[in-house]
């Protein structure tokens, strides 16, 4: 049987470090720092060279997608599901976004009418999602209407 204070204290692993060196993007001067680092194992082959010559593509931060006309549309692949922070005078509110992919971006959007249309859409999806305007509620409150289709790939 195990005993998880003696567990705890035992020796650990011992991980061999490299102390880490910093350049300098603009003068390529090469700095001692007090950094170290464990050694980082590549286990794939890289074409660099291809580096040189590969187009810019979509940006990994994602965009809050905030249509203001009617009919707008925005396609790509459902991501899925995640959290953004809202600071309110009460502290911090954690909002449910559904996320998307396309050639453009990652986008966002955390409206609960726009986030409830995505719950019976599979991960992966290719889909289009078109703004319809806003409607009031019976509490007279204006709510975004969204419809989310998916896309049907003829690849």
């Amino acid at each position: 049987m195990s005993n998880p204070l003696a567990d705890a204290l035992a020796p650990k692993e011992t991980v061999e470090v490299s102390p880490m060196q910093q350049i300098n993007p603009t003068t390529g001067e090469v700095i001692e720092t007090d950094l170290t680092t464990p050694e980082i194992k590549v286990e794939q082959d890289f074409d660099f060279d291809a580096l040189e010559e590969a187009e810019v593509g979509a940006s990994y931060k994602p965009v809050y997608w905030s249509p203001e006309s009617a009919g707008e549309t925005s396609r790509g692949y459902f991501i899925g599901f995640t959290t953004i922070q809202k600071r309110e005078p009460e502290g911090l509110q954690e909002i449910k976004v559904a996320a998307w992919a396309n050639k453009q971006g990652i986008f966002i959007n955390g409206g609960k009418s726009f986030v409830g249309e995505f719950d019976n859409v599979t991960q992966g999806s290719a889909i289009i999602i078109t703004y319809k305007g806003t409607e009031k509620t019976n509490a007279g409150h204006k709510v975004k209407k969204y419809d989310v289709n998916k896309l049907n790939l003829k690849r």
